[in-house]
């Protein structure tokens, strides 16, 4: 779109997938002047390589950063001075000590957010091998980064504006649903982050639709059980917790709800959880 219809020209887009090669610093160091590339290539391993770290050391003065679609997991180079803040379907890069959009956070994603389309969900008949699922699985990062952002916000702010606090519960109930609907193989914290959101929210309601929403609750902690392995950190905790609501319910004559979980896209003949 960019280079054969001109859209949104004042961006500058690099891959870290071609930033590993040099022809790739060459031709780019022509194309956008202002960038610094500190070495022959993106590789942190490498003697002739640059780590990430570097990389925004040398450009976050002159360029705000965006990353669409995570880091490179090997490289750590990143975690000691930086941070990511959501910034749309993007996170931003910012110094760790950076306190600009403190407070913000909630409304720069807003402000930063495309209008909303109707995504075309016959992509996920792709498979894993394919770039069409690259994009998807990108895009779905992007709504878990936004669904955790209001999770992080509900919990800071607790029972202080009950408002807003149901609010940012039901904005991340809305999301991962959403994103855990259509998701091919969605990872495990993604059904323990929806558990949590609904832990927050049904504290708002009473009667039969509370205990809906405590079902959905233990429903999903109980998914993410079921996919994560038992070195998790967070683990022992969340069973813990479904050993206690499993006493309190058969209290009252009632048990935990099936683990049922299937998203609608689900193919079965092309994956497996």
């Amino acid at each position: 779109l960019q280079i054969c219809e001109g859209v949104r020209t004042d961006v500058k887009l690099l891959s870290l997938e071609h930033m590993t090669y040099p022809w790739f610093t060459r031709d780019h160091k022509q194309l956008y002047p202002s960038i610094v590339f500190p070495a022959d290539r993106y590789h942190p391993s490498r003697p002739d390589g640059y780590s990430i770290g570097w990389f925004i050391d040398v450009n976050l003065p002159k360029h705000p950063i965006f990353i669409a679609g995570g880091l490179k997991e090997n490289d750590r180079s990143f975690d000691s001075k930086y941070r990511e803040s959501p910034h749309a379907l993007t996170t931003r890069v910012l110094k760790k000590d950076d306190k600009s959009v403190e407070g913000r956070e909630i409304e720069i994603v807003m402000a930063a957010m495309p209008p909303e389309k109707e995504l075309d969900y016959s992509i996920t008949k792709y498979g894993p091998e394919t770039w069409e699922w690259v994009v998807m699985w990108d895009f779905y990062h992007a709504q878990h980064i936004l669904a955790l952002t209001y999770l992080e916000e509900a919990i800071k702010i607790g029972e202080k504006s009950s408002q807003v606090h149901k609010q940012l519960a039901q904005n991340c109930v809305d999301i991962y649903k959403h994103v855990l609907d259509f998701h091919l193989a969605p990872p495990d914290y993604m059904h323990l982050n929806l558990g949590l959101c609904y832990d927050h929210l049904r504290k708002y309601f009473a009667g039969d639709l509370g205990k809906s929403l405590a079902n959905e609750m233990l429903r999903h902690m109980r998914r993410y059980l079921s996919l994560t392995s038992p070195t998790d950190s967070n683990f022992q905790r969340v069973r813990e917790i479904l050993n206690q609501w499993s006493s309190f319910l058969r209290a009252e004559g009632r048990s935990l709800p099936e683990d049922d979980f299937v998203p609608s896209g689900y193919n079965s003949d092309l994956h497996q959880f």
